[in-house]
């Protein structure tokens, strides 16, 4: 995901920020942090658009495929389950524990978090590769159920642009369950003064009808730590 950063001059519309694809305004003092997804270029790139232009009316630079409306609708689906196992190797925590409120609140989705025991990051489910993010701290992966599964190492780990991560994937690519997909370097991250929890999270959660999640416990690579129904 990304933080889009903004200095507050005037007043905020977050009905309309977050019509325009954000997932969910933050308010810090004089600024504030609109929050994207893992497919945010296009409208990253509407939004800051519509900032510069200093208009007050509704954009029309947002394609519509690209609005949501905030409405959910009950997912109908096919009642099929898949489970994700962990990605990699630590303590599974509630992702309420995750000292960033964008994971904690639930903003981009349902999921868990890892605190990890070594640096090595496998594929949770068969799928493919959607997103590698340009600082290649965090990787989108979509599963055969159509899960939107982001894979977030660190937190504010974006700040390091790529240094300690090396990701052994690319777009497009399919992985099975358990193929490597990431190695990073966790004692020169702590070093730079991050932590190295890793968010695992279903950025289509309102997709599925029930998402149960394992956590409180040490987990090895494969063991179940979300449950999906859809």
């Amino acid at each position: 995901f990304r933080r889009v950063l903004f200095r507050s001059g005037s007043k905020v519309d977050e009905k309309l920020l977050k019509e325009s694809g954000a997932a969910g305004v933050i308010r810090k003092g004089n600024g504030v942090q609109i929050i994207y997804g893992p497919r945010v270029t296009v409208i990253k790139s509407n939004l800051e658009d519509y900032m510069a232009s200093g208009r007050n009316d509704e954009p029309d630079t947002v394609p519509a495929a690209e609005v949501n409306t905030g409405a959910k609708t009950e997912p109908t689906g096919s009642g099929i389950t898949t489970v994700l196992t962990a990605p990699v190797k630590g303590r599974a925590i509630p992702l309420e524990k995750v000292d960033d409120e964008v994971f904690s609140s639930g903003m981009l989705g349902k999921g868990i978090a890892v605190e990890p025991a070594e640096g090595k990051v496998f594929a949770p489910v068969d799928g493919v590769i959607d997103n590698v993010t340009e600082s290649r701290h965090a990787i989108g992966i979509i599963a055969e159920n159509d899960a939107n599964i982001l894979i977030h190492v660190g937190i504010d780990t974006v700040k390091l642009n790529g240094r300690n991560f090396d990701v052994k994937v690319e777009e497009g690519a399919k992985v099975k369950k358990g193929d490597l997909i990431m190695t990073f370097d966790i004692n020169a991250i702590k070093k730079s003064g991050y932590k190295v929890t890793t968010p695992v999270i279903i950025c289509n959660s309102d997709d599925f009808k029930k998402i149960d999640t394992t956590s409180g416990k040490d987990v090895n690579i494969g063991d179940e730590i979300i449950k999906i129904v859809k």
